[in-house]
Protein backbone atom coordinates (compact mmCIF):
# COMPACT_ATOMS: atom_id res chain seq x y z
CA UNK A 1 0.00 0.00 0.00
CA UNK A 2 1.05 3.60 -0.44
CA UNK A 3 2.96 5.48 2.26
CA UNK A 4 -0.06 7.65 3.09
CA UNK A 5 -2.05 4.61 4.26
CA UNK A 6 -1.08 4.04 7.89
CA UNK A 7 -3.92 1.76 8.98
CA UNK A 8 -6.50 -0.59 7.53
CA UNK A 9 -9.44 -2.57 8.88
CA UNK A 10 -9.91 -6.34 8.49
CA UNK A 11 -13.43 -7.70 8.85
CA UNK A 12 -13.58 -11.50 9.14
CA UNK A 13 -16.63 -13.24 7.72
CA UNK A 14 -16.98 -16.84 8.87
CA UNK A 15 -19.04 -19.35 6.87
CA UNK A 16 -19.80 -21.24 10.10
CA UNK A 17 -20.83 -19.11 13.07
CA UNK A 18 -19.49 -21.69 15.53
CA UNK A 19 -15.93 -21.34 14.23
CA UNK A 20 -13.62 -18.84 15.93
CA UNK A 21 -11.05 -16.45 14.59
CA UNK A 22 -8.05 -14.62 16.02
CA UNK A 23 -6.14 -11.83 14.33
CA UNK A 24 -2.63 -11.35 15.70
CA UNK A 25 -3.64 -13.34 18.79
CA UNK A 26 -6.78 -11.31 19.57
CA UNK A 27 -10.19 -12.97 19.37
CA UNK A 28 -12.41 -11.28 16.85
CA UNK A 29 -16.15 -11.70 16.46
CA UNK A 30 -17.64 -12.64 13.12
CA UNK A 31 -18.15 -9.58 10.90
CA UNK A 32 -16.50 -7.28 13.47
CA UNK A 33 -13.96 -4.80 12.10
CA UNK A 34 -10.42 -5.23 13.42
CA UNK A 35 -8.08 -2.24 12.98
CA UNK A 36 -4.47 -2.79 11.93
CA UNK A 37 -1.79 -0.10 12.18
CA UNK A 38 0.81 -0.31 9.45
CA UNK A 39 4.49 0.51 9.82
CA UNK A 40 6.60 1.42 6.80
CA UNK A 41 7.87 -1.83 5.30
CA UNK A 42 6.57 -5.35 5.74
CA UNK A 43 3.63 -5.95 8.12
CA UNK A 44 2.74 -9.59 8.79
CA UNK A 45 -0.73 -10.32 10.10
CA UNK A 46 -1.48 -13.77 11.47
CA UNK A 47 -5.03 -15.05 11.15
CA UNK A 48 -5.93 -18.17 13.13
CA UNK A 49 -9.21 -19.93 12.32
CA UNK A 50 -10.48 -22.72 14.57
CA UNK A 51 -13.20 -24.94 13.11
CA UNK A 52 -16.47 -25.59 14.94
CA UNK A 53 -15.11 -28.91 16.32
CA UNK A 54 -12.39 -26.97 18.16
CA UNK A 55 -9.68 -29.29 16.90
CA UNK A 56 -8.96 -28.11 13.38
CA UNK A 57 -6.84 -24.99 13.35
CA UNK A 58 -5.63 -23.20 10.25
CA UNK A 59 -3.13 -20.37 10.43
CA UNK A 60 -2.82 -17.88 7.59
CA UNK A 61 -0.22 -15.17 7.27
CA UNK A 62 -0.97 -12.07 5.29
CA UNK A 63 1.84 -9.68 4.42
CA UNK A 64 1.00 -6.05 3.77
CA UNK A 65 3.86 -3.89 2.49
CA UNK A 66 3.61 -0.18 3.23
CA UNK A 67 5.79 1.77 0.82
CA UNK A 68 8.57 4.10 1.94
CA UNK A 69 7.84 7.78 1.35
CA UNK A 70 9.67 9.30 -1.59
CA UNK A 71 10.93 12.86 -1.94
CA UNK A 72 11.79 15.49 -4.52
CA UNK A 73 15.10 17.34 -4.12
CA UNK A 74 16.13 20.37 -6.14
CA UNK A 75 19.75 20.98 -7.18
CA UNK A 76 21.13 24.34 -8.40
CA UNK A 77 23.41 22.58 -10.90
CA UNK A 78 26.23 25.12 -10.79
CA UNK A 79 24.27 28.14 -9.63
CA UNK A 80 26.35 31.11 -8.46
CA UNK A 81 23.63 32.79 -6.41
CA UNK A 82 20.24 32.30 -4.81
CA UNK A 83 19.00 29.19 -3.06
CA UNK A 84 17.39 26.01 -4.34
CA UNK A 85 13.74 25.40 -3.49
CA UNK A 86 13.05 22.89 -0.73
CA UNK A 87 10.13 20.51 -1.12
CA UNK A 88 9.29 19.20 2.36
CA UNK A 89 6.56 16.84 1.12
CA UNK A 90 6.75 13.08 1.39
CA UNK A 91 5.10 11.46 -1.61
CA UNK A 92 3.52 8.11 -2.35
CA UNK A 93 3.79 6.23 -5.63
CA UNK A 94 1.58 7.91 -8.23
CA UNK A 95 0.92 11.00 -6.12
CA UNK A 96 0.87 14.28 -8.05
CA UNK A 97 4.02 16.44 -7.76
CA UNK A 98 3.87 20.11 -8.75
CA UNK A 99 7.30 21.32 -9.88
CA UNK A 100 8.40 24.33 -7.86
CA UNK A 101 9.13 27.77 -9.23
CA UNK A 102 12.57 29.33 -8.92
CA UNK A 103 11.46 30.73 -5.55
CA UNK A 104 15.02 31.15 -4.23
CA UNK A 105 16.02 33.33 -7.19
CA UNK A 106 18.70 30.94 -8.39
CA UNK A 107 21.15 32.51 -10.78
CA UNK A 108 24.23 31.47 -12.67
CA UNK A 109 26.60 34.09 -13.99
CA UNK A 110 26.20 34.53 -17.74
CA UNK A 111 23.19 32.20 -17.94
CA UNK A 112 19.43 32.26 -17.61
CA UNK A 113 17.16 29.73 -15.91
CA UNK A 114 15.20 27.36 -18.21
CA UNK A 115 13.47 25.09 -15.70
CA UNK A 116 14.19 21.72 -14.12
CA UNK A 117 15.43 18.40 -15.49
CA UNK A 118 15.86 14.88 -14.14
CA UNK A 119 19.34 14.74 -15.72
CA UNK A 120 22.23 16.87 -14.51
CA UNK A 121 23.26 17.25 -18.17
CA UNK A 122 19.76 18.22 -19.30
CA UNK A 123 19.25 14.93 -21.12
CA UNK A 124 16.52 13.70 -18.75
CA UNK A 125 12.92 14.77 -18.54
CA UNK A 126 12.39 18.55 -18.66
CA UNK A 127 9.86 20.12 -16.29
CA UNK A 128 9.00 23.80 -16.42
CA UNK A 129 8.02 25.39 -13.09
CA UNK A 130 4.38 24.65 -12.30
CA UNK A 131 4.34 21.40 -14.31
CA UNK A 132 2.90 18.26 -12.74
CA UNK A 133 4.10 14.67 -12.84
CA UNK A 134 3.14 11.46 -11.03
CA UNK A 135 5.67 10.44 -8.38
CA UNK A 136 7.57 7.24 -9.06
CA UNK A 137 8.76 4.73 -6.50
CA UNK A 138 12.22 6.31 -6.05
CA UNK A 139 13.44 9.65 -4.70
CA UNK A 140 14.04 12.12 -7.52
CA UNK A 141 16.41 15.05 -7.95
CA UNK A 142 15.48 17.88 -10.28
CA UNK A 143 18.46 19.86 -11.58
CA UNK A 144 18.31 23.51 -12.60
CA UNK A 145 18.83 23.87 -16.33
CA UNK A 146 20.70 26.85 -17.64
CA UNK A 147 21.21 28.38 -21.07
CA UNK A 148 24.16 30.62 -21.80
CA UNK A 149 23.35 34.28 -22.39
CA UNK A 150 24.00 35.51 -25.93
CA UNK A 151 24.82 39.10 -26.71
CA UNK A 152 24.77 41.04 -29.95
CA UNK A 153 27.50 43.61 -30.47
CA UNK A 154 26.68 46.38 -32.91
CA UNK A 155 29.27 48.72 -34.39
CA UNK A 156 28.90 52.36 -35.27
CA UNK A 157 31.22 52.99 -38.24
CA UNK A 158 30.89 56.76 -37.97
CA UNK A 159 30.50 57.04 -41.72
CA UNK A 160 33.09 54.38 -42.56
CA UNK A 161 32.54 50.90 -43.94
CA UNK A 162 29.63 49.02 -42.43
CA UNK A 163 30.62 46.37 -39.93
CA UNK A 164 28.04 43.60 -39.39
CA UNK A 165 26.69 42.87 -35.92
CA UNK A 166 28.41 40.05 -34.05
CA UNK A 167 26.63 37.56 -31.76
CA UNK A 168 28.70 36.21 -28.91
CA UNK A 169 28.12 33.93 -25.96
CA UNK A 170 28.87 35.10 -22.45
CA UNK A 171 32.31 33.86 -21.36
Amino acid sequence: VNFNISNITMTPILADSTATIKINGASVSNESPYPLNLEVGSNITEIEVTAQNGNTIKIYKVTINRAEPVTVTYNGNGNTGGTVPIDTNQYSLGENVMVMENVGNLEKTGHHFLGWNTGVDGMGLHYPPGANFPMGSQNITLYAQWAINKYTISFNSNGGSTVPDVSVNYE
